[in-house]
């Protein structure tokens, strides 16, 4: 069993509950009480491809993972061409047809950086890269994306990468499941940058 996937759970009752988004506030943005740490990600659910810098930090006692170097071609297919982290088999099963909300909370030290995420199920589709302009201090960044039914279930993978020479810093990440929403029988796969929201100041 993943070492997540109770919190994974906790987020659907949150969802259920309208509790989904996490606070998005200048004081405590390390401290992530309904978001996924990478101290709850075990190692071999996390995938690194070849060429991909993939280094955790330690910022005021929170376990960060900046990432670097990811090829501007990377894939948001299968597990994706940046680092992933594979849900639970639980979790895919929850979320196939269903609704997800995707939250990701990032910054950079580095100027004009971008943070790319997808959620992938590597066998009906994908949400394609989500990309976010990202400041220097930590932030939330959501998106949408309907889940098709899924066939065989292959895993389904969170995905993050950086672009061109910046790091990314990811703090943690919140998978939710929206009540009462149908998945689309066609996900887009490169949705446009306007469908895009931070809840950063909101």
């Amino acid at each position: 069993m993943r070492k997540f996937s109770a919190v994974a759970a906790l987020s659907i009752v949150l969802a259920a509950c309208g509790l989904s988004q996490p606070t998005s506030t200048a004081d405590g943005l390390l401290a992530m009480p309904n978001l996924v740490g990478w101290t709850d990600v075990v190692t071999e659910d996390i995938n690194v491809p070849e060429g991909v810098a993939f280094n955790p930090i330690d910022v005021n006692g929170t376990r960060v993972m900046e990432i670097s170097a990811v090829p501007e071609t990377a894939q948001s297919a299968q597990k994706t061409g940046g680092v992933s982290v594979r849900m639970s088999d639980d979790f895919e099963n929850r979320v196939s047809g269903n609704q997800l909300l995707v939250t990701v909370r990032a910054y950079s030290t580095q100027p004009e950086a971008r943070l790319g995420v997808a959620y992938s199920t590597n066998e009906v589709g994908n949400s394609g890269w989500r990309v976010f302009p990202v400041t220097d201090q930590p932030a939330d960044y959501q998106f949408v994306y309907s889940v098709a039914p899924k066939r065989a279930g292959l895993g389904d993978f969170l995905g993050f990468r950086s672009y061109g020479e910046q790091a990314i810093r990811v703090v943690g990440f919140q998978v939710t499941v929206l009540p009462g929403a149908a998945a689309a029988p066609l996900p887009r796969t490169e949705p446009p940058p306007s469908a895009l929201r931070t809840t950063q100041g909101e």
